[in-house]
């Protein structure tokens, strides 16, 4: 096993910066000393957060490699941590559309490795999900497990991969879990919540990942201080094992709101999607031994520590938001309001 060195301080350019692992990577290498750009699609909730989090913000259409590519430069990188694929892998209670989302999954991944090469980056991470795997029937499937590409997503996310390890760059690919923590789907779950919205049933006990711990595993490969000569799997995920159920029972009790009520047959057909509904109906348990093994790296992070991360920054920001308008008020009414 490569031991990170702490000598070199590196410029990591990270993907999807602005939530979920992506943010929580951005932490975690300003505090390592690394110097971090971070690109976001959250406009600036975004910025804010990288800014925040130690890094510098950058907006590249992740389509284009031109865009892409001078933000490299500009940058001077060393690595890349792809994150932004985390989009397609948070709580998938999460009303997304797969179909809009996964084409820009496969044209963002090209783009991505394009500018890369051409930037010359000495390696890149990237993130993908433990659902290519699909319903692995109650066993932890390791890295060499059956991948189930007849859906659209399991498609998406291996195209993706074959993209980052024929790309040129000495690879990595993270599978993970469905991602807990500042993830956008934990906000879009919320809001359904909030508006008294049913939540389909998932009843098979699946993998999570924290997102810190998704962060800490990336972190590692990102300071090795050699690359392997074959290509590199690992699995990522928690020790928690819940159905999807079970996590919106943690969400709703955190979050105030009670379990949801279940979305009816009917409404069910009407609300969902196709590869929605099939990732509720699946369960896939990893076997992490390989990256414990190889990166000294252990899940740390819990379920309800995720959520609680989540509910953080939301009254974080909320607060922020109610003092610049409490200022902006002040300015325009000469009262500073209580």
């Amino acid at each position: 096993m490569a031991e990170p060195t702490d000598a070199k301080q590196l410029t990591i350019f990270i993907t999807g910066a602005g939530q979920g692992a992506g943010l929580a990577t951005v932490q975690l290498a300003t505090r390592a000393g690394h110097k971090v750009v971070g690109s976001t699609e959250l406009g600036s909730k975004g910025a804010y957060r990288i800014r925040r989090a130690g890094g510098l913000p950058v907006y590249p259409d992740l389509t284009r490699q031109e865009a892409i590519y001078s933000a490299l430069q500009m940058s001077q990188a060393d690595v890349i941590i792809n994150a932004a694929p985390q989009v397609v892998n948070g709580m998938p209670q999460h009303v997304l559309d797969y179909d809009d989302v996964l084409a820009w999954l496969e044209a963002s991944t090209s783009a991505i490795m394009t500018a890369a090469g051409r930037a010359e980056i000495d390696r890149i991470i990237h993130l993908s999900a433990a659902t290519i795997y699909g319903d692995t029937h109650h066993d932890a499937v390791a890295e060499d497990g059956h991948l189930t590409l007849d859906n659209k997503l399991g498609a998406s996310l291996h195209e993706a991969e074959e993209t980052v390890l024929d790309g040129g760059v000495p690879a990595y690919i993270l599978r993970t879990g469905y991602i807990m923590g500042t993830h956008e789907a934990g906000e879009g779950v919320a809001n359904a919540l909030r508006n008294g919205k049913g939540i389909p049933n998932g009843k098979h006990h699946t993998a999570w990942a924290h997102e810190d711990d998704v962060a800490s595993a990336a972190l590692a490969i990102a300071e090795k201080t050699e690359d392997e000569e074959h290509t590199t799997i690992y699995n990522i995920a928690s020790t928690e094992n819940l159905t999807p159920d079970e996590v919106m029972h943690k969400f709703g009790a955190q979050f105030g709101t009670g379990d949801p009520s279940p979305l009816a047959d009917f409404l069910l057909q009407l609300r969902t999607s196709a590869i929605q509904r099939y990732l509720m109906s699946i369960g896939t348990l990893l076997d992490t031994s390989k990256a414990q093994a190889d990166l000294n790296w252990s899940p740390k992070g819990s379920i309800d520590g995720a959520i609680d991360k989540m509910l953080l920054v939301w009254r974080s920001e909320e607060a922020q938001v109610t003092v610049y308008h409490q200022e902006e008020d002040s300015q325009t009414t000469g009262i500073v309001k209580a």
